[in-house]
């Protein structure tokens, strides 16, 4: 038995369910997560003077989000100005949108790293660090397989631990 890991062109984003954590960004080319619902807040309705808001009776607190696109999309909670060596940081960034977080989603104390968190696997999605595996016996038959993975080390870990199961179960 042996694993195969693989690119996933089917993952979804990580922006694709959540309802507590979430980005509402202007409209732009080059990807757009903004959920349906908060399409009215795409275009000024949210300002970086604002910690949190409140919508239907729901606080949400609320994390300026910059990116920076020049090959590529990199999100960030703090804007990129000089910390970039090639100087486009000053052309090719700037203040895209914001990250939403209904109360209550961290505990007390962890909302900056859960959210810091949250975009670095946005960053690591739209990088196209997705992945899936499949678990193979020695004739090439497919055992098992999962996909969805975000970060090579997610899906290794899990395909490691799927690989043992099934050498327990047929005697590898």
């Amino acid at each position: 038995m042996k694993i195969q890991i693989e690119h996933d062109p089917d993952c979804e984003a990580p922006w694709a369910d959540d309802s507590d954590v979430f980005m509402v960004t202007s409209r732009n080319r080059y990807f757009d997560p903004t959920p349906k619902e908060w399409a009215s807040y795409q275009a000024g309705g949210l300002s970086t003077g604002k910690r949190f808001i409140v919508r239907d009776s729901v606080r949400y607190y609320t994390f300026p989000l910059y990116a920076y696109i020049h090959s590529g999309v990199r999100l960030s909670l703090g804007n990129f100005h000089g910390r970039l060596p090639q100087g486009h940081a000053e052309f090719d960034s700037g203040l895209i949108g914001f990250v939403l977080v209904k109360a209550g989603t961290y505990a007390k104390g962890h909302m900056r790293k859960g959210v810091e968190s949250y975009v670095e696997t946005c960053n690591s999605y739209l990088a196209g660090d997705v992945w899936y595996y499949a678990i193979v016996d020695d004739e090439g038959n497919v055992l098992d397989s999962c996909g969805g993975f975000i970060g090579r080390e997610a899906v290794e870990a899990e395909a490691a631990e799927m690989l043992k199961y099934w050498e327990a179960r047929y005697g590898g």
